[in-house]
């Protein structure tokens, strides 16, 4: 019942193998999608409690709190020309660009505590979906295995799962990136 980005807090032994999806960065809010498993079960009792836990939770979507500072330590050069490139785009809603940035920093924060918490010869094993704006596909899974790079992995392979399916006036305009439509295991 709490975030990822709280792991510190508690006493965890050295973990052999770390197998976990994210929350994609496509804006789907789980805290909607899920608010009545939430209440049901007793994990929110208050609509104060669900704002708290939606603002609190990793950022990937326009609900969570894109405003929190952020310090340039996940940055990539990949990240760095997706976030330029899209910063001069007519998006949907002009907060995108900052929930992106925030989305990959609080992964490289999530990363970095798996990291630590990660015997010599462990693994972590990440599942986790593209996303598009701007007409760009966003490769998070490669951001993501830079991210483990940068923080002491190594990674060994990315899985491409299988390839995700857009509408066909968006697979237009992504004509040159669907490779990058997918769903990945990175290893």
């Amino acid at each position: 019942n709490d975030t990822c980005l709280n792991m510190d807090k508690y006493s965890i032994p050295l973990i052999d193998i770390s197998l976990f999806s994210p929350p994609y960065a496509n804006c789907f809010d789980p805290f909607e999608v899920y608010k009545i498993e939430l209440w049901v079960g007793e994990f929110v009792t208050t609509y104060e409690e669900l704002r708290h836990k939606r603002k609190t939770a990793l950022t990937s979507n326009l609900n969570a709190d894109v405003t929190k500072n952020v310090s340039d330590q996940h940055k990539t050069e990949l990240l760095d020309n997706i976030l330029n490139y899209l910063s001069g785009e007519e998006l949907w809603n002009k907060r995108i660009v900052k929930m992106l940035n925030v989305y990959f920093n609080d992964m490289f924060v999530v990363l970095e505590k798996i990291y630590k918490n990660t015997q010599k010869d462990g693994y972590c094993v990440i599942v986790v979906g593209n996303s598009a704006y701007g007409n760009l596909a966003i490769p998070t899974d490669l951001i993501l295995g830079q991210l483990g790079q940068k923080v002491g992995f190594n990674v060994s392979e990315i899985i491409v799962a299988r390839n995700n399916e857009t509408s066909s006036q968006q697979h237009l305009k992504l004509e040159e990136y669907t490779e990058y439509l997918r769903e990945s295991i990175i290893i």
